[in-house]
């Protein structure tokens, strides 16, 4: 398992206030309690991973339910260039063309739909980032980080965090060959032992992640 692993160039988004859903849950928060919003409960899995800015309280953000695309939000956090669309799963999903524009990695038409977008990874056939696996095939990114046997996590490659999932919450720093995936951080050891028993949580600035 690559060292640098253990070694991101960034402090924990989770102590900082982060970047992406994480940031907007808790900005969405304090709209709430103002009494503008109501609270979303949109997962990664609605989300595009090119998504910038803010939402207005009067449209209905990724994740959560509408009855018509006039009611989701066309841009802000979480959405990109393709804008959002409300599903056949009465959902607001962020619109795609490509799975590297979602954070789950998978855009695909919903049933019933003719247009592409950001969905949960099991719409791809395939597991979400951050889920245990042992070769590529399992995951819908295509990407397993096991270290070339046994056990690892789902990952994709990334370019910045805003590539990588909040929940769980995932870090992109280059592996031993010097690409950029999607590492997942832990709070102990415990946390990496389903990903491989040379895993352990190791401590680097104000985080901490999987590594060996």
């Amino acid at each position: 398992m690559p060292r640098e692993m253990g070694h991101p160039s960034y402090s924990n988004p989770r102590r900082r206030g982060g970047s992406g859903l994480a940031r907007t849950l808790f900005g969405a928060t304090a709209f709430c309690l103002l009494g503008s919003c109501v609270l979303p409960e949109a997962t990664v899995d609605e989300s595009s991973a090119s998504g910038a800015g803010g939402t207005g309280p009067a449209c209905t953000a990724a994740g959560l339910t509408c009855q018509t695309t006039s009611q989701c939000c066309q841009s802000g956090d979480g959405i990109g260039a393709e804008g959002a669309i409300c599903g056949s799963d009465g959902l607001c999903h962020a619109g795609c063309t490509t799975h590297s524009q979602c954070k789950s990695y998978c855009c695909t038409p919903l049933p019933g739909q003719a247009a592409a977008v950001c969905a949960a990874a099991s719409y791809c056939g395939g597991a979400a980032l951050g889920a245990v696996c042992s070769n590529d095939t399992e995951c819908s990114s295509g990407l397993c980080v096991n270290g070339g046997s046994g056990t690892g996590w789902c990952s994709r490659t990334c370019t910045g965090q805003a590539d990588c999932p909040d929940a769980p919450l995932m870090v992109c720093e280059p592996n031993k060959s010097g690409s950029k995936i999607c590492w997942v951080t832990c709070s102990d050891s415990s946390d990496c032992s389903k990903y491989g028993s040379h895993l352990s949580c190791l401590p680097n600035g104000n985080f901490e992640v999987c590594a060996s």
